[in-house]
C-alpha cells in the first residue's frame, strides 16, 4: 500500500468496528488491503474463467515493509525506508499450478532483481548482452515438484 491512505467508506467502517490486533490499528489501511485482496481475487477469477490457471504464473510481491505511520511490522524491527528487516523483509507468493507444488514453503532469500532473469528464463528469451543482476528463481519454483 502506498499513500495516500484512502479507502472505500463501507470497507473502512467494517475495520473501525474491530479492535486493534497485533499492533494493527489503522482501519483505513486495513480496508486498503482488503480492496487489494479483492482485486487480486478478481484477476484470479478471470484467469480461471479463461481456463488459463494451470499455465499462468502469478507473482504477488511487495517492494518494502510498511510505513511507520500506517502499520506495524512487528515482530520485525524497522519500517519502510530502513534496512532493518521490517523495511526489507516482504511477502512473496507465487502461483503456477503446472510448475509449482501448491502450499509449498521455501525460505530462500530472494530480491526484486531476481524477477528479471526469472521471467527471461520462463519466456525462453535470450539473455541480453549486458550483465543481468539477480538470479533466476525457476529452480526454486520447480524444486520438489510433485509428479
Amino acid at each position: 500500500m502506498h499513500t495516500p491512505i484512502q479507502a472505500h467508506a463501507d470497507i473502512k467502517a467494517k475495520y473501525e468496528r474491530k479492535a486493534p490486533d497485533g499492533g494493527q490499528k489503522n482501519p483505513t489501511y486495513a480496508a486498503m488491503i482488503e480492496s487489494a485482496d479483492r482485486s487480486v481475487g478478481s484477476i484470479l477469477e478471470q484467469i480461471a474463467a479463461l481456463e488459463l490457471t494451470d499455465n499462468t504464473l502469478v507473482i504477488f510481491y511487495s517492494d518494502n515493509g510498511g510505513a511507520v505511520q500506517t502499520t506495524s511490522n512487528q515482530p520485525l524491527r524497522g519500517y519502510k525506508g530502513m534496512l532493518y528487516e521490517g523495511g526489507i523483509r516482504v511477502p512473496l507468493a507465487v502461483k503456477w499450478p503446472a510448475k509449482i507444488t501448491p502450499d509449498r514453503l521455501d525460505s530462500t532469500p530472494v530480491s526484486g532483481i531476481d524477477f528479471y532473469p526469472t521471467l527471461l528464463e520462463i519466456a525462453g528469451a535470450e539473455s541480453p548482452a549486458h550483465t543481468v543482476d539477480g538470479t533466476s528463481l525457476v529452480p526454486i519454483f520447480i524444486e520438489n515438484r510433485a509428479v
